[in-house]
Order: C-alpha cells, then structure tokens, then sequence
C-alpha cells in the first residue's frame, strides 16, 4: 500500500538556503508537508487553515503591507531578527492566529529551534486548556460550571454521554445534571452539545483551524446532518443552548 502524504501543510517564505527551511524538513517528516517560497506568495496561494511561517528579516524590504489577507487564511508566525516590522502590522500582534519569534544571529545559527517549536505546537493545534479559555470567554454564563467546561475540552472523544463526563469530571451525574439544569440546560447532553459548538466556532474565528481539524479536537464528528439535528434539538429544549447556539 502506497503510504499517504500529510495532508497539512506548512507554508514557509525565506531565503534560498535557509537554514530554517532545512530544519523544518526535518522536524516535519510525517507530519506535514513544507512549500518553500523566496517570494511573498498570493494570499490565495496559501490554504485556508495551514501555517505560514514568514522570516521578517529575508523578505527585507519586500515586506507585505496587507498581512491581514494571510492572517485571516492562515495561522502565521512572524520570525523577527534585526529589521523593524512594518508599522500596520502593530494591531495584528493581538490576533490569536499570529505568534512571533525574536531571534539574534546567534539563535538562528544554533538551528531556530524556538521557530520548530512553535511550529509544532502549532501543527497540533492549541492545547485543551486553551481551548476551554476560549469557550468560558465566548460564553461568560458557562463559567460557573468551569470545571465540566475543563473535563469535556481534556477528553472530548472519551466523553460521548453524560456518565463519561461526570466521571471525568469527578462528580456524580446527579450533581452535573443540577448544576447543567441550574444554568439553563434541561439536559447534560444540550451542554456537552453546546461547549462542543462555541468550541468549534472559536477554533474556526480565532485560530483559522479548518472544519476538520476543528471538529477533531472538540470530539464532533463528520456527521453535519446529524449535528445539526442535535442543534436544533437542544435549542428546542434548553434556554442555555438556545444562548450558546443561536449567538454563535
């Protein structure tokens, strides 16, 4: 059987010969494939939710002004040396989507390793703590139940019914079942549905990850009949959902 090549794919704009290339090569065998650029690509050019990885200082004076066109496709990290960073990318800083690495002569000589970190991080997607910060910022009403929010985003495949999530949770389900009830949702499965959701639509706005790998790490499946027909459920059924659901 012919094995399938990685279906993520890491965008990287640098000098010929970069070292960082070659070190992202690398540390990315098997796991994603690298597209070299030594000239700023079209924004259309890069896929909707890959990383681009952009070395301020090789682009030097060629420097793209509209940024913004690649944050909103892509997950980017800045790698800074020497050279100032333009003036209108000041705001971006403050995106979720964007990181950025400080790095001397001497950092980039000893291989960019803070550059391949991030990068996997990145490939990986952002951790289930982060995750859940996401989900309690978006929905301020679902912070009282904060740690249900924790146990659902740490194990979201391990946790399909109610039971699972009380287990994880250390809890008893009649106690999940009152404090779900207490905020809004007739039943546990309407909340575990809605953290699922205002999980996903926040990986989708703020971390430009694609449906996929969106829906991999909130633990929904590919089943988007079906999803939907559990939304309009628990918006029937829960004042809680309907909040979640319907302002998403």
């Amino acid at each position: 059987m012919t094995a399938r090549a990685p279906s993520a794919v890491v965008h990287l704009v640098s000098e010929p010969g970069s070292t960082l290339a070659a070190e992202l090569r690398l540390a990315l065998a098997g796991l994603a494939q690298l597209a070299v650029w030594h000239t700023m690509p079209a924004a259309t050019q890069v896929d909707l939710g890959s990383l681009l990885v952009l070395d301020v200082d090789a682009l030097g004076s060629a420097l793209p002004r509209d940024l913004d066109a690649f944050v909103a496709r892509a997950n980017v990290v800045l790698v800074i040396g020497e050279l100032p960073m333009p003036a209108a990318w000041a705001d971006l800083l403050r995106d979720r989507a964007l990181s950025a690495v400080r790095l001397d002569q001497a950092a980039r000589q000893r291989g960019f390793r803070p550059v391949v970190t991030i990068v996997l991080e990145r490939l990986r997607g952002p951790s289930a703590a982060a995750i859940a910060a996401m989900v309690l910022d978006r929905e301020p009403t679902l912070r009282t139940v904060k740690p249900y929010v924790a146990a659902l985003c740490e194990a979201p495949w391990q946790v399909r019914r109610p039971v699972a999530l009380a287990h994880h949770a250390h809890t008893t389900l009649g106690v999940l079942k009152r404090r779900c009830h207490a905020i809004g949702f007739a039943r546990v499965e309407h909340f575990i549905l809605s953290v699922r959701m205002v999980a996903y639509e926040q990986l989708l706005a703020q971390m430009r990850l694609t449906p996929a790998q969106a829906r991999t790490l909130v633990g929904l499946t590919d089943d988007a009949s079906n999803v939907r027909r559990q939304v309009r459920r628990a918006i029937r059924g829960s004042p809680g959902a309907a909040r979640a659901l319907q302002d998403g």
